[in-house]
């Protein structure tokens, strides 16, 4: 059982309101040239007011209640409830810090949060950080109007606010994993609409393409230029035909003349420009990648990379928080796995398990460096709904998943579309700081009959600041839902936290055990797969799979040529 470890508790980076006082939290001295704007005694009279303007739930886990506080709980095991993760945010600041987000010992209408005073802003009173639970949604949802599942009872038992840097000033060292397989151009088999490594090319292609107008990028640019000036920035394009058939891709200069490490390497820094600047030189921006996608996702394989580039990587501020942040529309297709195209070969050794074995070993080094992943996946037509794979990974290294269910947006709505990209990684920028978790108990979950195990399910219901915090002079409510909403108000679109509710074999899913190519406690996203059977060729336990079966010799005559 994999949980996520706490940051830093000795330190109060993950931060109990109650229990640090405001020399102690997350924002360290007042002396330090930002944190010092987080003292009422340094406000500029001429400089306008930090105010509040919105809550965001970013994302939501299982939890347990530990001697030392809540943990998340990732790939099974007994919880106690869930860890709902938002990030509140205020108007622009007026130094050079790009961050919108609070935190404790920022001042906000003259108030410090977290500052002991009785006039100071207090957020880990559940009355003033309030959280309702209207549903807890087995997903997919039969209709966007209705509550299918449990309606659930919560107990809030802390509001904490977990830190992962140690103060405003402190820079981030992010690596931006952007999607450019066959899907987001539509260059995907016509009846499944899957992706391969050639496949036949539809006539209406245009119209099965998940980003045909590519507004992930333009998202991508808007996320770049919401980093501050110290942050250090790489951004890699995994494909299974990019660089030259190995899958990756830098779009930097460097890229030209070096080797992908290399140019890796050459291009990690603070300089925007090789990124979001295209007219720098020949193959300079991520604009670039418009027209490239095509192939199957080496998702893993990409995050693989970024991973171990992070953890190598000895240069830069060691305080700095480190993170990785993937835009894509599904999950991998380039490993024999689940996803895989029958009878191909696949075009990365590296799978969900293979990574999640290597964040097991990292898990359990007390030394190693945390490395938080954060998802945002959009929906295509091949493979709609959620990747539970993608939520376990942000789930264990402390990060957040997001998911957009694009297929419900109008092909031709670009606005909207740009929009709630735009937003989710947003959600995802105002986090690397850290984000406020609520930590509830809540029995509904807990439940094997009100929430079966091996299911997927879905959060709705509303985040209210209270009045009590002093940082509202009227309740403020922020739903959840499928529903129009803050961020992006003309778009009807799926804004639920999501979460698993792992199985731990056959007998969760009603099923008895069966050959290793028939699932029915998936292995890869630990749900039940409804009698899943792996595609000829994929792997299996000492052999492939064929008809079914798997064998441990010879060859499937179903892939014969």
């Amino acid at each position: 059982m994999v949980r996520h470890p706490a940051l830093a508790p000795a330190s109060c980076l993950t931060v109990s309101l109650a229990a640090c006082s405001p020399a102690q939290t997350a924002t360290g001295p007042t002396s330090d040239s930002h944190a010092g704007t987080d003292s009422t005694s340094d406000i500029d009279p001429l400089a306008p007011r930090v105010i509040f303007q919105s809550a965001q739930i970013v994302s939501a886990y299982p939890g347990k209640k530990t001697a030392s506080g809540w943990q998340r709980v990732c790939d099974g095991g007994a919880v106690d409830g869930i860890m709902t993760n938002v990030v509140l945010t205020s108007s622009a600041r007026f130094d050079e810090d790009s961050d919108l987000s609070i935190r404790p010992g920022d001042i906000v209408e003259a108030r410090t949060v977290g500052g002991g005073q009785p006039s100071d802003i207090v957020l880990d009173d559940p009355q003033n950080l309030r959280l309702e639970l209207g549903c807890i949604d087995p997903v997919p949802r039969s209709t966007a109007a209705a509550c299918d599942g449990a309606t659930p009872t919560i107990h809030v038992d802390q509001i904490t606010y977990e830190a992962k840097v140690p103060d405003r000033a402190t820079p981030h060292n992010v690596i931006l994993l952007l999607d450019q397989s066959g899907s987001l151009a539509g260059l995907v088999d016509p009846n499944d609409h899957t992706e391969s490594a050639d496949p036949a090319i539809p006539a209406n292609f245009g119209d099965l393409a998940s980003d045909g107008m590519s507004v992930r990028i333009a998202a991508a640019k808007t996320f770049i230029d919401s980093l501050d000036a110290n942050d250090r920035l790489a951004v890699i394009a995994f494909g299974e035909h990019l660089g030259g058939g190995a899958g990756l891709q830098v779009q930097c200069p460097a890229g030209s003349t070096e080797t992908f490490q290399g140019a890796l390497q050459a291009c990690y820094g603070v300089d925007r420009a090789p990124w979001t600047t295209p007219e720098q030189c020949a193959t300079c921006g991520i604009e670039r990648l418009i027209g490239q996608a095509s192939g199957r996702s080496n998702l893993w394989k990409a995050l693989d990379v970024a991973y171990t580039f992070l953890r190598d990587d000895q240069s830069g501020d060691a305080a700095a928080s480190n993170d990785i942040v993937v835009l894509t529309d599904g999950p991998d297709t380039c490993a024999s796995g689940e996803h895989a195209a029958p009878c191909a070969s696949a075009c990365s050794a590296t799978g969900s398990a293979d990574f999640s074995a290597k964040l097991a070993a990292d898990h359990d080094n007390p030394s190693a460096k945390r490395i938080h992943i954060h998802f945002v996946q959009f929906e295509s037509i091949g493979y709609p709904g959620r990747d539970a794979r993608q939520i376990e990974a942000s789930c264990v290294t402390g990060g957040h998943y997001q998911y957009v269910d694009m297929n419900g947006f109008p092909r031709l709505q670009r606005q909207e579309r740009q929009g709630v990209l735009e937003q989710a990684l947003a959600n995802v920028r105002y986090a690397l700081m850290g984000a406020w978790s609520i930590d509830a108990e809540v029995a509904d979950y807990t439940s094997a009959t009100a929430t079966p195990p091996g299911s997927m399910y879905a959060l709705s219901g509303a985040l209210t600041i209270g009045v009590g915090s002093h940082m509202v002079t009227v309740d403020r409510p922020f739903p959840f839902d499928i529903a129009e909403g803050a961020g992006v108000q003309s778009a009807y679109w799926d804004r639920r936290p999501s979460l698993t509710k792992p199985c731990s074999g056959p007998s969760d899913c009603g099923g008895a055990a069966v050959d290793a190519c028939q699932v029915s406690c998936s292995a890869e996203t630990h749900t039940c797969a409804d009698g899943l059977v792996l595609p000829d060729a994929a792997r299996c336990a000492g052999g492939f799979c064929c008809d079914g079966t798997c064998q441990t010799g010879g060859t499937c005559a179903a892939c014969a040529p």
